[in-house]
């Protein structure tokens, strides 16, 4: 079962899922705004996605404070995305050297 809400591709609710459609959506946004940051953001959900395809679920069903901690870094990853998504796409304030006068 756990396996199944990790791992399965073709289960929308699971974490593989989500991450493969999170990917493709941030390889689909525009990179113009800030390219090192979206090439960043691109990056940090890769890491992601390879994370969650690489899971063995039996080893986390094994070891208890495994799956805490695979939980909590997608927790934070998940986290860092969103923020970097916001700081890219969603704040419109000014950064140093972007003023013009």
């Amino acid at each position: 079962m756990l396996a199944w809400l990790f791992s399965a591709p073709e289960n929308p609710r699971s974490l593989r899922f989500l991450a493969d459609q999170m990917d493709q959506h941030l390889a689909a946004l525009p990179d113009d705004l800030a390219p090192r940051a979206v090439s960043a953001l691109r990056a940090t959900a890769f890491r992601l996605v390879s994370r969650v395809r690489l899971l063995d679920a039996a080893s986390l069903v094994a070891t208890p404070g495994q799956s805490a901690a695979f939980l909590n870094e997608s927790s934070a990853t998940l986290a860092e995305i969103s923020d970097r998504v916001t700081q890219v796409y969603f704040t419109h304030a000014e950064t140093p050297g972007t003023r013009t006068t």
